[in-house]
């Protein structure tokens, strides 16, 4: 069985892409994408918008919603939106519900600055992927799915705590186990967008990026400038995974009887450790392992 992960047509989705045109007249937009619902965070992105700014700032949330006709019927934050854009000193919201076509979809990115996803749940988080092809900054949080192409030097990632549910069930839906998922720092998020609010466009603010470095770019954000070669590195790894299991499997089968069942219990844990290790390292470093713990010596 072979994993095929996502990918994103980066000749559509790319920084040249022409920009959708946006009622907003503020200069510097945040944007969010995807269906307005709990596991995305919108709710967090909400709070922590609203408590950092003000109409009088020079910024935009632009939120682009999915599925509140469908999919996530009756579950959407249509009614908390409009709840954040009545106050008279609010900070300016721009929700764009209709649908888009490919083309305005990768206008959408290129229109804006940087995009905000505090997810608590995601299965891979495709807009992410396709903000960074496009050019933008991102945050996400520091948990799950967009941590395998995500890390300190291409996203600002917001500190999470995993969060455990009360009872086995998801809505309506019974779970063999006790559900989870990641509950992000909504402070630390309000840190990141005010710091990088003040670094974007008009902004005074030093161009250097969250640890204070400057980047090489000379861009204040850790952009997704080369989006080939990060993703044929992610190719890369998770090919060079397969391969390790590959070696394994051919080295377990050699074993002789009786290190296979302590080699079978033990594996996993010794994968976790090997990830990161040279394809050939992997049958001579398992086999020492096991027969050393097999014999009762040390390892």
């Amino acid at each position: 069985m072979k994993v095929v992960p996502l990918g994103v047509d980066v000749r559509r989705y790319r920084p040249e892409a022409s920009p959708f045109r946006l009622r907003t007249l503020k200069r510097f937009k945040f944007l969010f994408v995807g269906g307005t619902i709990a596991r995305k965070g919108i709710d967090v992105l909400l709070n922590a918008y609203t408590r950092i700014f003000t109409a009088g700032d020079d910024v935009c949330l632009v939120i682009k919603d999915f599925g509140a006709g469908s999919f996530y019927k009756g579950q959407t934050a249509e009614g908390r939106i409009g709840q954040c854009q009545a106050p008279s000193g609010a900070p300016e919201i721009e929700y764009i519900q209709r649908s888009l076509t490919e083309e305005e979809l990768a206008g959408l990115y290129t229109a804006c600055d940087c995009l905000v996803h505090p997810y608590r749940g995601e299965g891979f988080g495709l807009p992410i992927a396709e903000a960074m092809a496009s050019g933008l900054a991102v945050v996400v949080t520091n948990h799950g799915a967009a941590l395998d192409f995500c890390d300190e030097t291409t996203a600002f990632l917001v500190p999470a705590r995993v969060r455990q549910f009360r009872e086995r069930r998801v809505g309506s839906f019974e779970t063999v186990g006790i559900p989870y998922w990641a509950e992000p720092d909504q402070e630390a998020l309000q840190r990141l967008m005010r710091h990088i609010w003040e670094l974007g466009p008009g902004s005074k603010a030093t161009e250097a990026g969250v640890d204070g470095k400057s980047r090489e770019s000379g861009s204040p954000f850790p952009r997704f400038s080369n989006q080939e070669r990060s993703f044929e590195e992610t190719r890369a790894r998770i090919l060079r995974e397969q391969r390790c299991e590959e070696q394994a499997d051919r080295d377990f089968r050699k074993l002789k009887p009786s290190l296979r069942k302590a080699t079978r219990l033990l594996r996993t844990h010794v994968r976790q450790f090997l990830k990161n290790a040279p394809t050939e390292w992997w049958p001579k470093a398992v086999t020492e392992v096991v027969e050393k713990l097999v014999n009762g010596t040390s390892v």
